[in-house]
């Protein structure tokens, strides 16, 4: 199964070796990384079939995201 992003789940993994690079996570491991996301995804299924994988392209640069409240 594939979901989006869970940033609780990931707040413990060094994205720093991932720099521009799609990484797979199935639960608090990363298990597969590379430069094309379908690639990827397809390793994690072989390598985790059946597990919730979580898929995200981690940037080359560090990014701000405000989150602003209205009301």
């Amino acid at each position: 199964m594939f979901t989006g992003v869970n940033m609780r789940r990931e707040s413990r993994i060094n994205f720093t070796k991932y720099k521009g690079k799609y990484i797979a996570i199935v639960g608090k491991k990363v298990v597969a990384s590379g430069e094309n996301a379908k690639v990827v995804l397809d390793h994690a299924k072989a390598k985790r079939p059946g597990k919730e994988i979580v898929l995200r392209k981690i940037p080359e640069e560090e990014t701000l995201i405000l989150v602003v409240g209205c009301g």
